[in-house]
This record gives C-alpha cells, sequence and structure tokens, in this order.
C-alpha cells in the first residue's frame, strides 16, 4: 500500500506540472498572436523577412561545421581534440624505424634463437 501512494503522489505531481506547462504554453502563444495583430502588415513582413535571413545564416554555419567534422573524421581526426586515436600508430611497422632509431624485433633478426627454424619446430 505505501508504494502504491508514492507512486499516486508522483503522476499527482507530474500532471500537475504538464499542465502548468500547457497553461503556459497556451498564455505564450495568445500573447503572441495578441501583438502579432497589434503589427502593420509591413513590419510583420520585414521582421519575417529578417528571421528567414538569420535562419539561413544559422543553416550554412551548421553545415560548415558538420562538413568540416566530416571532413577530421575521413581524415582520422578525433572530434574530441584532447583524445588520441588509437588507430594511427607511432611506430613505423614496416621498416622498424623510429626517428632515426633502429629498434630489435624478434621477427626481423634472424639470428634470435626464439624465432630461429630450431626453435619453431620439434626434432624427433
Amino acid at each position: 500500500m505505501g508504494i502504491m501512494n508514492v507512486v499516486r503522489k508522483w503522476k499527482e505531481r507530474n500532471s500537475e506540472k504538464s499542465e502548468k506547462f500547457k497553461e503556459l504554453q497556451e498564455d505564450d502563444r495568445l500573447q503572441t498572436m495578441l501583438e502579432e495583430r497589434k503589427k502593420s502588415n509591413n513590419q510583420r513582413e520585414l521582421e519575417k523577412y529578417y528571421r528567414d535571413k538569420q535562419e539561413e545564416q544559422y543553416k550554412k554555419a551548421i553545415d560548415k561545421i558538420h562538413q568540416q567534422q566530416s571532413s577530421d573524421s575521413w581524415k582520422g581526426k578525433q572530434l574530441f581534440t584532447g583524445q588520441k586515436n588509437i588507430m594511427k600508430s607511432e611506430k613505423n611497422i614496416l621498416n622498424n624505424d623510429r626517428k632515426g632509431v633502429l629498434e630489435k624485433s624478434m621477427f626481423l633478426d634472424k639470428r634470435n634463437s626464439a624465432v630461429s627454424k630450431e626453435a619453431l619446430f620439434f626434432k624427433w
């Protein structure tokens, strides 16, 4: 029974909030309609023109940002600049040469006993 009371109170609070929100939306809609009716026809047309121009500028800015992000992702750059790209390695794997210093590799060094033919195959 205690859980049912808690759920019922929670629903009542949510329904009160949603009804208040709907009332505020209706008041705002009526207020904007009243303001629009007070304006002259030319003033409404001019404001509409300015709003359309502003929306075009917003759209261009967003398209430019999306294009830059897409370009960066194709180039392998991270969207968040603080993170490293885990797919790129700083080592040159084929030449095994990193910044002019040759590193030893157990696979390239034929003298390494761990990879020699004797170590790879069992003798019977």
